[in-house]
């Protein structure tokens, strides 16, 4: 049976971090596959880092499941909308496209649709995906700086620092 683990976990006044391992998971398909998640208290979003590598060339997929049909607002955004809540899921690379894909029949009477963020990669480089989960599309103004160490995301004000 294959696992991963919680490497890491914080509960601060701003902010809950947690992270993980998921490369055993992947039975050496993968040889990295990390998570980072943030939620930030005050913007009422999460913000997900991914890195993921292969020895081998690999498109990569951030899935994203929903009960209704998602709206694709553009090629690095998509909407989910039901029962008066929303959530809207932003690529923060702006590297990684939005698509529809199809799933299996759901059951009668129910609506699953599916949707991911694909990444293609070389196998030669660790691959990134930076998504932010903005719960009520407040749509808050969201800026990326790299720096030598990582890069900086502000959201709505709020810094995370992700490396």
């Amino acid at each position: 049976m294959a696992v991963g683990r919680i490497t890491g976990f914080s509960a601060q006044s701003t902010y809950d971090y947690a992270e993980g391992d998921a490369t055993p998971a992947y039975a050496g398909q993968l040889t990295l596959a990390k998570r980072q998640v943030w939620y930030l208290h005050s913007q009422n979003a999460v913000l997900v880092h991914d890195k993921l590598a292969a020895m081998v060339p690999h498109t990569y997929e951030f899935n994203v499941h929903a009960p209704v049909v998602m709206t694709v607002e553009s090629p690095s955004s998509v909407k989910i909308a039901i029962n008066g809540q929303s959530v809207c899921l932003r690529d923060l690379n702006g590297n990684a496209p939005f698509r529809k894909w199809t799933g299996p029949a759901p059951k009668p009477g129910v609506v699953e649709d599916h949707c991911a963020f694909h990444l293609a990669n070389d196998g030669k480089s660790m691959a990134e995906f930076l998504v932010l989960l903005d719960v009520g599309c407040l749509r808050p103004t969201v800026t990326v700086a790299s720096s030598s160490v990582g890069r900086t995301v502000t959201v709505g004000g709020q810094v995370v620092n992700v490396n």
